[in-house]
């Protein structure tokens, strides 16, 4: 796969700043709504304040890899939540791109646990890392 920075990504969650802002209370509002809560292991963080990663769907043998731009809303070491226009299939392979705080860009791959419709086309999406992540990598001291 070629470098990150170099290639087109698909903005399909085409939301304004105020209009993420306004997801990210519906999603407060929803909460967990799954068994995932009760057996998760692993503090969550609050990842958002504008924060854009990029996802990359890897291709199957029907379908061609989908690269998007996605909004972050919440990060562990194990896994990240992310907004997205679109629906993706759990169990799909796929590669997240996050920046630390230095600047530089990681290429993290993981797994599409989970994907839920929140409203109109806006979809929450869980990826599960293949391998845990230093956490304070990702996260402004506070």
């Amino acid at each position: 796969m070629e470098d990150a920075s170099s290639q087109e990504w698909s903005d399909t969650l085409r939301v304004s700043h105020k209009q993420l802002a306004q997801l990210y209370s519906v999603l407060d509002k929803m909460g967990g709504e799954g068994k995932g809560e009760a057996r998760r292991q692993r503090v969550r963080h609050t990842f958002r304040e504008g924060t854009r990663l990029m996802l990359s769907i890897d291709a199957t043998n029907a379908v061609p890899e989908r690269r998007f731009r996605v909004a972050s809303n919440d990060i562990s070491e194990t896994g990240v939540s992310i907004l997205n226009g679109t629906f993706i299939h759990p169990g799909s392979q796929c590669m997240v791109v996050l920046q630390q705080t230095d600047g530089t860009l990681s290429e993290i791959r993981g797994r599409v646990v989970r994907c839920r419709h929140v409203m109109n086309h806006v979809h929450e999406i869980g990826v599960q890392f293949d391998e845990p992540i230093d956490i304070h990598l990702y996260l402004l001291e506070e």
